[in-house]
């Protein structure tokens, strides 16, 4: 389905122009102005973004200041379009109590319902019983023939050294990966 028909569909307003913004390696990422009252709303296409929405979602819920979710559909996310401002001591202060409280949520895993990727690079998810098992097979290990054989050996040696460096079972807090 075209873009302008997605949107269409679910915004029920037509796509007046779009703008493509920075970031987006792994996505194409627009901004987009709608009729008839000239909105904006940011687009997302690619893989799995439907499965972002849902985290999105889960980080909204917790109060993280993240762009509400328009819909999804297929390969296309809309969100809301968030003014990017200047970076102030203010602004930090209020992001870090913003991150406080998302990661005060918390649930009985580490882990996610659902698996991601970033490329070619699976994100396994899957519920492990300990802090530093999760980091170990799910992060540093999930991937290692992605790495340079040199790297891989370093990242390895690291793995199984993190139940001696990380606490084994700290709340399992709601995090962002790419905040």
């Amino acid at each position: 389905m075209s873009l302008e028909a997605a949107v269409t569909a679910l915004t029920g307003q037509a796509l007046l122009y779009k703008e493509r913004l920075h970031g987006g390696d792994l996505s194409e990422v627009f901004r987009l102005t709608l009729a008839p009252d000239h909105a904006t709303i940011v687009a997302k296409r690619g893989p799995m973004v439907t499965r972002e929405a849902r985290m999105l979602e889960a980080m909204a819920e917790a109060g993280a200041p993240v762009p509400d979710v328009i819909g999804a559909h297929g390969d296309l996310m809309l969100m809301e379009d968030l003014s990017e401002g200047r970076l102030t001591p203010d602004i930090w202060g209020d992001l870090g109590a913003q991150l406080s409280a998302m990661h005060a949520v918390t649930g009985p895993y580490y882990g996610w319902p659902e698996d991601y990727a970033f490329g070619a690079v699976a994100i396994p998810n899957a519920p492990c019983p300990t802090w530093p098992a999760f980091w170990a097979e799910r992060r540093l290990m999930a991937a290692p023939d992605a790495l340079p054989s040199d790297l891989a050996r370093r990242v390895e040696a690291l793995a199984v050294r993190l139940p001696e460096l990380l606490p084994e079972a700290p709340p399992a807090s709601l995090l962002h990966g790419d905040l």
